[in-house]
């Protein structure tokens, strides 16, 4: 299975997983952006970067914290980035970048959450 379809195949498992926490999600078809998914809960936005594990996940936060800040402050969003904890697992992590710590908690709340602001 190359990358493309194996990452889109992992987003999809993520907006499934976050619709059914009772999120409304909308992926990003083809992103190559800043975000792949954005998800509503409680009146409240997520931008959403998917990628497959913890290592891609942490370069991409270090890489990109800087614009993911003014996105999120330009627009009111907050940020999460899912990945999986080891190779081939069907758990789904998820590192908060960006928002109300408080308020990205109680929507994550059924979810494994790591806050990193």
């Amino acid at each position: 299975m190359n990358s493309y379809r194996k990452g889109r195949l992992f987003e999809y498992s993520v907006r499934d997983l976050l619709i059914k926490s009772g999120f409304d999600v909308t992926r990003s078809s083809g992103s190559r952006g800043i975000k792949d998914l954005v998800a509503v809960k409680n009146g409240r936005v997520y931008y959403v970067q998917c990628k497959y594990n913890y290592d891609d996940a942490l370069r991409f936060i270090n890489e990109k914290k800087n614009k993911i800040c003014d996105i999120c402050e330009k627009y009111g969003v907050n940020f999460v980035v899912a990945y999986r904890p080891k190779p081939k697992s069907h758990k789904i992590k998820f590192i908060v970048v960006y928002g109300n710590k408080n308020e990205v908690l109680e929507d994550f709340s059924e979810l494994s959450v790591e806050v990193m602001i």
